[in-house]
């Protein structure tokens, strides 16, 4: 862009257009005023993005088992234990 702009700036002078000239010098400075402002900003963003780690809450899903189902392994579990104490005394 700036490239273009140079050339047409050259080519308004060369032309004796000094109207078309100083517009086009001022939209040059103003995109290279943009452009310093948009090199900032990303500076900034980029220093904030490494000073602070991005927090994330933690989900933590706690599933309760019914203590219906509790007896009822606790259940098992001794019968298991008694059937395995069982075979072994054999």
């Amino acid at each position: 862009m700036q490239r273009i702009t140079k050339g047409k700036i050259e080519e308004a002078h060369a032309t004796g257009d000094d109207g078309e000239a100083a517009r086009l010098q001022e939209a040059l400075s103003k995109s290279e005023n943009e452009l310093a402002d948009k090199l900032k900003e990303i500076k900034q963003l980029e220093a904030d993005l490494k000073k602070k780690p991005i927090e994330v809450p933690a989900t933590v899903t706690i599933e309760k088992v019914p203590e219906a189902i509790e007896i009822e392994l606790a259940e098992l579990r001794t019968k298991v234990s008694k059937q395995a104490n069982a075979e072994f005394k054999i």
